[in-house]
């Protein structure tokens, strides 16, 4: 019974992801004809019942001129809370649509740091003309958490908490929170603070629930809690709720002041925006989204390709200098690809698993030296049943004993470098503060093609 249930629900499973495609094109093909007819009240029933992330994920497939149809439209029936869940990248054009006051009027609707994604995606003018408009207490939340670096925890952190003092009783922290005018709409825990709003300890609701009125504070809170510094990096706050398996965390100063609160859905939109980042970097592209103009997509790439064919150029200067023996033999130049492929192949293996047990902090100077003799033998294992083959192949192929054996030792080579370099690269760049998904995969395929064809052609300039 337990299988039949299973199967019908991975049926179930599946015919809703085979629906999704025809459901979202649907969706998209009603609301373009909305936008191309001026169909105001169509578009908002169409709207209505969608999910504000459904919204945001429709925006952003949207063209350009459609997205400034959509806006002119909805005016100001659009629901504050999907801004929020818009991409960067599509929320900075979509934003210059909106009239001023109405963004004015979306960012007090929402909690501070929803605010503060999209007040950091104006100019600097822009941004402070904006918080003129909002009032001084407002606007001092904002300016406070602007103040900190782009990518810290205090850019992540939200200023809508509940702290009560550690000699209050629960009589009268519920009796507070009946009567506070600003209470944060979701939060699950209490944070305890001392005279001076340091962080004492965290009360969660459920534990102040199971206990009578008279019971103080400082009997039931927890004092054994995680923190998160606000000027610590957006990373290391993801890497720490991954790691801990929290909820939420204070954000505090070095004098353990509490200044906001950090929650999962921070976190998670963290972890998702590194993993995507880490494989646009590592592609050569970064902050491109499928709707971005023909213009900023070429200027976006055109900067890395660049790079890639200056490289190129670096690995043919030493396929240049063989000339001789290439004009001689020309099956090196049916070969030479291969030896440098199958080198670019295995670094880019280890270097992904190295970013990622980097960005995990599984790679530390503790198991560094175990795990690079480990991706050495790895690649010399590797090396050796390819190079067997290979070599085999060459043998059959060209007839040739001796260029079966030169490419066996090219491609050994080539392996165990690459190997090396793919794990030791993105710990140098790690350790230059630079971020190894950056350069890493131009670098150990430079590394790879250099040496793989000066090895070869040097093997067989002095054997053949």
């Amino acid at each position: 019974m337990a299988k039949e249930l299973k199967e019908d629900k991975a049926v179930e499973y599946q015919a809703e992801y085979t629906d999704f495609d025809a459901k979202y094109t649907g969706l998209l093909q009603q609301i373009s004809q909305y936008l191309t007819e001026s169909n105001t009240s169509s578009l908002k029933i169409c709207i209505d019942d969608l999910h504000v992330v459904e919204v945001a994920n429709i925006i952003s497939l949207l063209a350009l001129e459609q997205r400034k149809k959509f806006i002119s439209l909805l005016g100001k029936d659009l629901d504050p809370l999907i801004l929020p869940e818009i991409d960067k990248s599509t929320l900075e054009t979509f934003l210059h649509y909106i009239p001023e006051e109405q963004i004015v009027s979306i960012l007090r609707s929402l909690p501070s740091d929803d605010a503060v994604y999209i007040i950091e995606t104006f100019e600097q003018d822009f941004q402070l003309q904006i918080l003129s408009s909002i009032p001084v207490y407002e606007r001092r939340l904002l300016e406070r958490s602007l103040e900190y670096p782009e990518d810290s925890a205090g850019r992540l952190m939200g200023t809508d908490f509940v702290a009560i003092p550690e000699y209050w009783n629960i009589g009268s922290t519920i009796d507070y929170l009946r009567d506070i005018e600003h209470l944060p709409q979701d939060f699950n825990e209490i944070f305890v603070v001392d005279t001076g709003f340091r962080l004492r300890g965290v009360v969660s609701l459920s534990r102040l629930l199971r206990n009578t009125r008279p019971t103080m504070i400082r009997d039931i809170m927890n004092e054994s809690v995680i923190t998160i510094n606000v000027e610590e990096d957006q990373e290391e706050v993801a890497y720490r709720f991954s790691q801990f398996h929290i909820i939420s965390a204070p954000a505090i100063n070095e004098q353990r002041r509490l200044l906001g609160v950090i929650r999962v859905e921070d976190a998670l939109e963290v972890i998702a925006h590194e993993v995507e980042e880490d494989i646009q970097l590592m592609a050569g592209i970064a902050d491109e989204a499928i709707a971005d103009s023909f213009f900023d997509v070429l200027k976006n790439r055109l900067t890395w390709l660049i790079v890639n064919l200056f490289t190129a150029i670096i690995a043919s200067v030493v396929i240049n200098s063989f000339d001789h023996v290439l004009s001689r033999n020309i099956a090196l130049a049916v070969l030479m690809p291969i030896v440098a492929s199958m080198g670019g192949n295995g670094a880019t293996q280890t270097m992904t698993i190295a970013i990622r047990a980097l960005a995990r902090k599984d790679l530390l100077a503790f198991n560094l030296p175990r795990a690079v003799m480990k991706e050495i033998l790895v690649g010399l294992g590797n090396g050796i049943i390819l190079s067997i083959l290979m070599a085999s192949i060459t043998w059959i192929w060209f007839g040739s004993l001796l260029l079966a054996g030169i490419l066996f030792a090219a491609l050994i080579t080539n392996m165990f470098v690459a190997g090396l370099s793919g794990i030791l690269l993105p710990v140098f760049l790690k350790k230059c503060h630079i971020d190894p998904a950056i350069a890493s995969g131009v670098l150990v395929t430079t590394i790879t093609d250099v040496v793989g064809f000066g090895v070869f052609l040097g093997l067989a300039t002095f054997f053949l």
